[in-house]
């Protein structure tokens, strides 16, 4: 567990040095937090293969044929597992390296910096090293085993603030790109344009109360849609997704996790007082569409992380989707922030909850097998 803590927080010290220099040297900026990721995706890449139970799942498998085979025959191979976009990954970096330690870092890379293009677009209503930082809590270790799934976060996320920029072409090919990396990104992607849709609706989102009516609306379809699923026949589930029959035999108010759901509301708890809240009501009005519409992510986060019995049952999978919102509204909050010395301090507070997570979240049953962290002893670069 500490080598993940140390390397995250090594990579911390990087994002906050790199932003110094974002108005007077951007490009140099930029470099330092490419440093930064270039030090995290080494230490994935060079992980032993025990470390992340995808990997002898699906992860070596998909790679190594990508290396021998055409692309239709590594997808039929791994019809289960061969998301169109994931096995196209596969066979790209395939084309220049064999070795799959490569093909990791790289993947880790490529999750790191495509959420960092994200809220770096969104700079000027959040503070960015802080979500780097609580990215690399949150999902880095997680993208030591859910591989597809992290790189297509990643996009749902960059799709965001390309709806947030108006570029709603643009984000529509990023998020069928989403879907082509992990087809269960659909579910979420469909959530998050309808509460944007909601919240940027000038018709709308101005009559009063209707703001607080939708985050009530989705919190009880949030809580009643698990019980729907768990009703639902195992044929209809095994249709949507053979990954996921046990669902129905998972998933009943009994198995709400009071633990996963406390630890996410803790924060939104906090926020909802009343000396923290009025703070927003001087928020612009694309940092309050923005603020809006991640509060209620952040809330259905919530709410399936406690149905998340499992951590590899639907809802359970679906929540770390949503782990991202979170992050832009805690660093949206630290943006707020003018004195330094309050700023510093709700930045070591966060740091401080954020490692509580990771510890509950990834130390305790330890998720994907990830613990100890091993490095591969027949490590070769080629």
């Amino acid at each position: 567990m500490y080598p993940y803590i140390f390397m995250i927080m090594l990579s911390g010290c990087i994002y906050f040095f790199a932003e110094y220099f974002t108005r007077s040297f951007k490009v140099l900026s930029n470099l330092v937090y490419i440093l930064a990721f270039v030090l995290l995706s080494v230490f994935s890449g060079i992980r032993d293969y025990s470390v992340g139970t995808d990997l002898y799942t699906y992860g070596n498998r998909i790679f190594l044929d990508s290396t021998v085979l055409p692309y239709n025959m590594v997808r039929q191979n791994s019809i289960r597992w061969g998301d169109p976009g994931y096995v196209f990954l596969n066979k790209v970096i395939a084309s220049f390296t064999h070795n799959p330690h490569v093909f990791y870092g790289i993947l880790s890379f490529l999750v790191l910096s495509i959420f960092f293009v994200a809220v770096s677009s969104l700079r000027k209503i959040l503070n960015v090293p802080t979500a780097m930082l609580l990215f690399s809590f949150f999902l880095w270790p997680l993208d030591f085993n859910i591989l597809r799934q992290g790189l297509a976060i990643s996009l749902v996320v960059l799709g965001f603030s390309l709806l947030i920029q108006k570029k709603y072409i643009v984000a529509l090919g990023v998020f069928i790109c989403s879907s082509l990396t992990h087809n269960s990104s659909i579910i979420i992607v469909a959530i998050l344009i309808g509460i944007f849709v909601v919240f940027n609706s000038d018709r709308i989102s101005h009559i009063p109360g209707v703001q607080l009516f939708v985050i009530v609306l989705i919190f009880g379809f949030s809580t009643v849609l698990p019980l729907i699923f768990s009703r639902l026949p195992v044929s209809i589930l095994t249709s949507l997704d053979d990954r996921y029959y046990y669902v129905a035999s998972s998933l009943s108010l009994t198995s709400f996790s009071i633990g996963k759901a406390g630890m996410f509301s803790i924060p939104l708890i906090i926020l909802l007082l009343k000396p923290v809240r009025s703070k927003f009501v001087y928020l612009q009005a694309e940092a309050r569409i923005v603020y809006l519409t991640v509060f209620t992510l952040s809330i259905i986060n919530v709410i399936f992380n406690g149905f998340a019995a499992s951590n590899y049952v639907l809802f359970g999978r679906l929540s770390y989707y949503l782990y991202p919102y979170l992050i832009i509204l805690l660093s949206l909050t630290v943006h707020m922030i003018r004195r330094r010395w309050a700023k510093v301090a709700i930045i070591s507070l966060l740091i401080i909850y954020s490692i509580v997570c990771f510890v509950y979240l990834i130390g305790v049953g330890n998720y994907g097998n990830l613990i100890p962290f091993r490095i591969d002893p027949l490590l070769r670069f080629f």
